[in-house]
């Protein structure tokens, strides 16, 4: 409501005046009409940049803070100039409600924004995927049905798979880009691996993106999404990393998963951002360990109802998160 606050308050203001045309406080049907469409055109304003942001997420571990920063991202790439405050008042209301990403030292638009993906040496990995694409992009409007654009889909993740195995394996700097492990020389002892003692991967998803913005300017990226996945120990002190013990099947692990959105622009062929979450990101793997285990006392079942007492359950619907 705060995005067209002013207009509305414009609008009721002129209704509510009693001018002699109207008493005071009667709204004219025309009045109304117009009142309901401003709300109607910031409406779909906020949902169109709420589904743009979903594009600008990493594919793993997706939180709020995570989500405003897409949201503020996407729709600064799309609408450079934020002449009604959209994005201030998305942050504003993030802000209220205490919600702040993590690794940014200010709520600003500027210091909310994913990072520009990489050097200008570096995207020469990035310009081969690009120009392979391209073609598969031009034709996708093409397709007769859902089924063709699945089937070409997971063909091009196939052989962008091939790509990056075969071609980008012994490439440190794009491990580091995408924060995900490729080379056989990946100290994680508890990465899935296959032939070749080589890290596994998964391209997830691939999906071509245009949009037009409101001054005419044409956004053709491609979003690609890569995830991947280690089997660790609950227990951090488990020993050996729970190697030994899990053979015998005495230690309890979890799955813990790393990925990236990587989201190319077509018209230069570059890498435009990299929203990574690193599958060797031991603070992230320790918050989830602490979640799993209760250390912060917190579950599902506490945020709605608070703490157990005495075992006893006051909402039969809490017995699915309560925790134990």
């Amino acid at each position: 409501l705060s995005i067209y606050k002013s207009r509305v308050a414009d609008l009721l203001r002129i209704a509510t005046s009693g001018t002699g045309v109207l008493p005071a406080g009667a709204l004219h049907p025309d009045l109304v009409n117009r009142l309901a469409s401003e709300a109607a055109k910031s409406a779909q304003h906020v949902l169109n940049m709420c589904i743009r942001a979903l594009d600008y997420c990493p594919p793993v571990g997706v939180n709020f803070g995570d989500y405003l920063r897409a949201l503020v991202t996407a729709d600064s790439d799309l609408v450079p100039y934020d002449d009604k405050g959209y994005r201030v008042a998305f942050i504003e209301a993030f802000r209220r409600r205490g919600i702040y990403p993590r690794d940014v030292r200010t709520l600003s638009v500027e210091s909310l924004r994913w990072r520009g993906a990489i050097e200008r040496g570096d995207n020469e990995y990035f310009e081969q995927i690009a120009e392979k694409l391209r073609s598969f992009v031009s034709k996708f409007n093409y397709f007769k049905d859902r089924r063709e654009v699945f089937e070409r889909a997971r063909e091009i993740k196939g052989r962008l798979h091939e790509m990056i195995a075969n071609e980008l394996i012994n490439a440190p700097r794009f491990e580091e880009i995408t924060g995900l492990a490729f080379t056989p020389q990946c100290p994680l002892d508890d990465i899935k691996r296959g032939k070749g003692n080589k890290p596994v991967f998964e391209v997830h998803s691939l999906r071509p993106s245009r949009r037009i913005g409101p001054d005419g300017e044409t956004l053709n990226q491609v979003i690609i999404s890569i995830t991947q996945q280690r089997n660790v120990p609950i227990d951090k002190d488990a020993p050996e990393n729970g190697k030994k013990a899990a053979r015998q099947e005495e230690v309890e692990t979890f799955t813990f998963r790393g990925g990236c959105t990587l989201i190319l622009d077509l018209n230069s062929l570059s890498l435009r951002y990299s929203i990574k979450k690193s599958i060797n990101d031991d603070a992230r793997l320790e918050q989830q360990r602490e979640f799993r285990t209760g250390v912060d006392g917190a579950s599902l079942r506490a945020t709605y109802f608070g703490q157990l007492d005495q075992g006893t359950y006051d909402e039969p619907f809490a017995l699915m998160h309560r925790g134990v």
